[in-house]
């Protein structure tokens, strides 16, 4: 099952309706020659908007980067104590677009499953693979 949440979904479907109202709008001034106050506001609001919604998503993103590498040092820092990693019930994560999943009594996966999801685009998510220490970004359709 897909989990995800659409916070910034929504945020990414007002930004594409924005961004077509703004061509509309654009386009009129263009073709009538003349500037009303109106569409001259419209513009600027949206513009602003848009620059709201990107400036939500990048702090959202790096917010939770941040978080994930806490969490991430938190964990490993656990393997180096115990030899192992620990369980999914161990470590406490109170973000939703962050995930840990790890069962010490599953021989078949010896790697925990780690991720965050992008706040703007909810079907790409950033897992840790802890046998190679690297990041891997990933998208669904």
């Amino acid at each position: 099952m897909i989990e995800f949440y659409v916070d910034g979904l929504i945020g990414m479907v007002i930004s594409f309706f924005l961004i077509g109202a703004m061509a509309v709008w654009v386009m009129r001034l263009l073709l009538e020659n003349s500037f009303k106050k109106s569409q001259i506001i419209n513009l600027i609001l949206s513009i602003i908007s848009l620059i709201f919604f990107e400036a939500n998503a990048y702090y959202q993103n790096h917010l939770t980067k941040h978080n994930t590498k806490t969490i991430l040092n938190q964990v490993i820092e656990y393997k180096n104590k115990t030899g192992q990693y620990p369980n999914s019930e161990t470590i406490m994560i109170d973000r939703d677009y962050i995930k840990y999943h790890f069962n010490n009594q599953n021989t078949d996966n010896q790697w925990p499953y780690f991720y965050w999801q992008e706040f703007k685009n909810p079907y790409c998510r950033h897992r840790f693979n802890f046998e190679t220490q690297e990041w891997v970004r990933y998208c669904t359709d």
